[in-house]
């Protein structure tokens, strides 16, 4: 497992990466499977390739496929000032793949909300990945925080990565990406 922290004011000038787990990889031998006496392809990421994932001991490409985009939670200061009334802000996050949109439900007047919703999104070689925070206000919602991966090269490395905590001066949203098999 790698978790990434990464900062909107230094958009993939990466942080420190947190490695778990694994082994030793595969034998080369391209078998992969559960034989008896026959090494797995791969037994984390990054036994594969740049475009591969590995599931079920086999490495897989990742464009094309669907993922479980999990929204787990957010952080927000409590003196950032979201709410015009003073309070804890209404937050909601929006995923958006390749023009795919897909909203989580609002936790109103939180500053530490948990949604642990699910966004299925299908990633495409070439497009893109972008995560948004939202406070929901009475005339408008106010863009708290944003992400945008664009490519083959960056989507990979956050498919890869698995979980992840994007940040930027005021908020936290903290997600995960589960291929959908």
């Amino acid at each position: 497992m790698r978790t990434r922290l990464i900062s909107t004011a230094t958009l993939f000038a990466f942080m420190s990466l947190a490695c778990t787990g694994g082994g030793a990889g595969g034998n080369g031998s391209g078998n992969g499977g559960s034989g008896l006496g026959v090494a797995p392809e791969c037994t984390e990421h990054l036994d594969c390739e740049w475009n591969e994932i590995c599931h079920a001991d086999e490495c897989e490409e990742i464009f094309g496929r669907s993922f479980g985009i999990v929204i787990e939670s957010a952080e927000t200061e409590t003196d950032a000032g979201l709410d015009s009334l003073g309070g804890a802000p209404d937050l909601f996050v929006v995923v958006e793949a390749n023009g795919d949109r897909c909203r989580t439900s609002v936790v109103d007047d939180d500053f530490f909300p948990e949604w642990d919703e699910v966004c299925d999104m299908v990633l495409s070689s070439g497009g893109d990945l972008i995560i948004e925070l939202y406070d929901e206000d009475v005339s408008t919602d106010e863009l708290v925080l944003v992400f945008e991966a664009q490519g083959n090269d960056e989507i990979a490395e956050l498919v890869q990565t698995e979980y992840l905590v994007f940040s930027n001066s005021i908020s936290t949203v903290n997600i995960q990406i589960r291929p959908d098999f």
